[in-house]
């Protein structure tokens, strides 16, 4: 904590450690008829939105589009946001975890320090994000920085998270953010996944 707290300052309050890194690397999921596929393994998608352009014109948006469709989400799906066993939210930067949980409705706008200060965070813990690190972790691969938190719900949800594996794992919500335009073409998607 002391040396996360102590890295350089990048702006202002974004320190060192707060800022993903660039790196090389591929995500892939196959999709098919879950016929195909190995009693407990299969992951079927509950529901899944994605919307484009909000807010227009924002110069430093601290909300995304997910407010937009949350209840449709959640209605599709038939779960509520804490019947997620765990949540993989698009991490460029701590801040956009904390505008998801709050947009997706895991709390009410401004009470997510609250909801953090009271969970672990951790694979392991009572509230588990970004099981697999997250892209502050292991840093962005360009367009597969979002896929990469498909793929880690997948492998959660298929038991084969190995030594990072959440228990029971059964239902999970990944989000993504993107096309940052810095006042138009933000790009916002969310899919409710679950083992069949």
């Amino acid at each position: 904590m002391e040396q996360y707290l102590n890295a350089r300052l990048i702006a202002e309050p974004l320190r060192l450690f707060d800022c993903v890194m660039a790196c090389s690397g591929a995500d892939a999921v196959i999709i098919g008829p879950t016929d195909r596929v190995q009693k407990g393994k299969a992951v079927q998608v509950l529901s899944g939105f994605e919307h484009h352009n909000h807010p227009p014109g924002e110069i430093i948006p601290l909300e995304g589009a997910w407010k937009l469709y949350k209840d449709r989400l959640w209605d599709l799906a038939g779960f509520g946001p804490m019947d997620m066993n765990f949540v993989n939210a698009y991490d460029d930067y701590p801040i956009m975890v904390a505008i998801q949980l709050e947009d997706l409705g895991f709390c009410a706008k401004g009470e997510v320090g609250r909801l953090l200060d009271e969970h672990s965070l951790a694979y392991n813990g009572s509230f588990p994000i970004n099981t697999g690190g997250g892209q502050l972790s292991v840093g962005q691969a360009g367009m597969a920085g979002g896929l990469m938190l498909i793929t880690e719900a997948v492998c959660q949800l298929r038991q084969e998270a190995g030594d990072r594996q959440v228990k029971n794992a059964l239902r999970a919500l990944a989000s993504g953010y993107g096309m940052v335009g810095y006042g138009h073409g933000l790009s916002t998607s969310a899919a409710i996944l679950a083992v069949n």
